[in-house]
């Protein structure tokens, strides 16, 4: 059983009882009573320093653990792992395609892969980043990239179903979100956070930057999914040299039933049968 810890309003805040957050009640050997003292720990990748977030996450008594990680931003439990995007920082994700590498290995290494996109507390809480112009002309064009941007964010859900996406007002209330993520949670090893990925540092690719419509084309594709596709990008030049693969190349990169697939999408007539 686990019972929360509470202290008076008026009464001082006293630093050693914000550490013992939880006293845990185990019944054995006579019913032993277990104090936990351990504050929250979050893993943080050292570049997030610059942000506000790592400065909120200390205020809310949780001890924060700099790192250089390769996969993810912060790190929360063993299990949850999240990568926090500002929108101008989505856009140009969504641009270069770092995105989808960012989510592919997350979902190799985590249970609980989690995309947090957050916003500007100064600013409304939308994806339209125009929505404070008068311009009517500049209104009508951030509206269609507004459009755009949730069809990427649909793609991606569609590409990782695993993938959880966090939507925060402000860096205040991310981390408010990040404390009841935690909550009752085994805390995150910082040595096995830093550890995972760094076997990537040998693919070429990693940090390659990508056109990202013709791989919303090639992901629209029966066949391809998100297990395969960053296989036929990598190795594929353009979608004219997929639509004319035979099926045992198509069978090697993408296996039999999915290379059965695609071959039969781009050789199949335009009339009906």
């Amino acid at each position: 059983m686990a019972v929360t810890l509470t202290i008076d309003g008026n009464a001082p805040a006293d630093p050693q009882e914000q550490f013992l957050r939880t006293v845990n009640t185990r019944i054995a050997g006579g019913g032993r009573l277990a104090a936990t003292a351990e504050p929250p720990r979050v893993v943080v990748d050292v570049r997030e320093f610059r942000s506000s977030l790592p400065s909120l996450l200390h205020g809310r008594s949780m001890v924060v653990v700099p790192c250089m990680l390769t996969v993810g931003d912060y790190v929360l439990t063993p299990t949850i792992c999240i990568e926090r995007k500002s929108v101008r920082d989505l856009i140009s994700s969504f641009k270069n395609g770092r995105l989808f590498n960012q989510a592919e290995t997350m979902l190799q290494h985590y249970k609980h892969p989690m995309l947090l996109i957050e916003f500007d507390q100064n600013k409304s809480f939308t994806l339209d980043p125009f929505t404070d112009e008068r311009s009517f002309e500049k209104s009508i064009k951030s509206a269609d990239d507004s459009k755009d941007l949730q069809s990427k964010i649909v793609l991606l859900t569609i590409a990782f179903p695993r993938l959880k996406i966090i939507w925060s007002s402000s860096p205040y209330q991310t981390a408010e979100i990040f404390a009841e993520l935690k909550n009752k949670q085994d805390e995150p090893d910082p040595v096995k956070a830093v550890q995972i990925g760094l076997g990537m540092g040998d693919d070429p690719y990693e940090q390659q930057s990508f056109n990202t419509t013709p791989q919303d084309m090639l992901r629209a594709v029966p066949g391809v999914t998100a297990k395969n596709v960053m296989r036929l990008i990598l190795e594929v030049g353009d979608l004219r040299e997929v639509s004319n693969l035979t099926p045992p190349e198509l069978d090697e990169m993408v296996g039999k039933e999915s290379g059965r697939q695609v071959h039969k999408f781009f050789n199949r007539s335009v009339f009906d049968d």
